[in-house]
């Protein structure tokens, strides 16, 4: 009885769907109930050809089963966290944590920090805040500078007693230790250290952090960085449109050189003519970087060309009681690479010949010595 009925529903079934099948084109609902329907009929009907005995509450347990099973697989996504992710503006702490930067303990990843930090907390344009930033890190990398400038003024004062001594070093190998000693009390007694020099080396992974990091807010973009740039350079995210960044930096690297470097230190006139070739590699390098990096760079130099200023000044010497430095000998500096490898061929040549003279006494001692031996050995005693 239950067949027929089932039989004589069949075709009344097929209306309802076709005339409901109809009217759910235009209704969103009724397209995604569709779709769920789909996906789960392959099992349902499975259940039914391998459970035909079992009632139509079992069937629809396991149905509901398949739903939990396909939800369970499914990822769950908290609806508050990604709308806070996406409504995050880069004048807010986090932001750039938000879009995967400033993530872990690497140097970029701090001075991404930083850069973040100083903009929520100024709140500085991007242009203001790269600036800001360059001053920043000079400001607290200063008192090494100071450092580095005074011992090299220092070193320079002793450079004809060091001269003296490294010339003796080569031509007098059997006193080493002695020179050595000689040369100690030497620094001792100036308070200067080969070591200090390299004090202004320190800027390096700041310098390269804070490249890496504009970088990559520049690639990304970070949100204002393509309207709050100035003057000419609107967008940080491009190139400067007229080159004009990188001409300013090639510049200014022309008159640290003329300066002696961030720490004020007298070059040689030989090595200077060589440095110059530094601008048009600043230039080159920096000619594809975005304005944000190229900005960067030309800050940084212009703080570096007023310290070198500072450190050239007489207030700074009178300060820390430098020493004036001695007058170079023009005569025995070389005007060119050519002549500089000749003096130094001369120098080995001395360091040669002297070397072997000692050899000849020491070999003339012992002969002599041999003279007075029993045999022809020397006596032990």
């Amino acid at each position: 009885m239950l067949g027929s009925i089932a039989l004589k529903a069949g075709p009344t079934r097929s209306l309802l769907r076709a005339s409901v099948g109809l009217k759910s084109l235009t209704n969103p609902k009724h397209v995604a109930l569709m779709s769920a329907i789909a996906v789960l009929k392959p099992s349902i009907q499975r259940s039914s050809i391998r459970f035909s005995s079992q009632s139509t509450n079992s069937v629809s347990s396991e149905a509901s089963s398949v739903v939990s099973s396909i939800q369970d697989k499914l990822p769950a996504f908290d609806s508050s966290a990604v709308l806070e992710a996406t409504n995050m503006t880069s004048d807010q702490l986090g932001y750039l944590n938000s879009i995967g930067m400033a993530q872990g303990w690497g140097v970029t990843a701090w001075m991404e920090t930083l850069l973040e930090n100083v903009h929520v907390y100024t709140g500085l344009p991007w242009w203001g805040t790269i600036v800001t930033t360059a001053l920043l890190i000079r400001a607290v990398l200063f008192p090494l500078y100071v450092k580095a400038a005074v011992n090299n003024a220092r070193l320079a004062a002793i450079q004809p007693e060091m001269s003296k001594i490294m010339d003796r070093l080569k031509t007098e190998p059997e006193n080493t230790a002695q020179i050595t000693r000689e040369r100690a009390l030497l620094f001792q007694k100036n308070d200067v250290s080969v070591f200090k020099s390299l004090y202004g080396m320190a800027q390096l992974p700041f310098a390269y952090g804070v490249f890496q990091g504009l970088r990559k807010m520049a690639a990304h973009p970070v949100e204002g960085f393509s309207t709050q740039g100035a003057l000419w350079f609107h967008d940080l995210t491009q190139v400067d449109p007229y080159l004009g960044l990188q001409g300013l930096s090639a510049l200014l690297v022309v008159g640290l050189i003329r300066l002696g470097g961030d720490a004020g230190t007298n070059m040689n006139q030989m090595v200077k003519k060589y440095f110059y070739v530094f601008p048009a590699m600043a230039f080159v390098f920096t000619m594809n970087c975005s304005a944000a990096v190229a900005l960067y760079i030309s800050v940084g130099t212009f703080f570096s060309v007023l310290q070198g200023q500072l450190f050239k000044s007489q207030a700074f010497k009178n300060y820390y009681n430098l020493p004036k430095p001695p007058k170079q000998d023009l005569l025995k500096q070389p005007a060119n690479l050519s002549e500089w490898f000749q003096q130094m061929a001369e120098k080995q040549r001395d360091s040669t010949r002297a070397k072997l003279e000692q050899a000849n006494k020491k070999y003339e001692a012992q002969s002599r010595h041999r003279l007075h031996g029993k045999d022809g050995f020397v006596k032990r005693h």
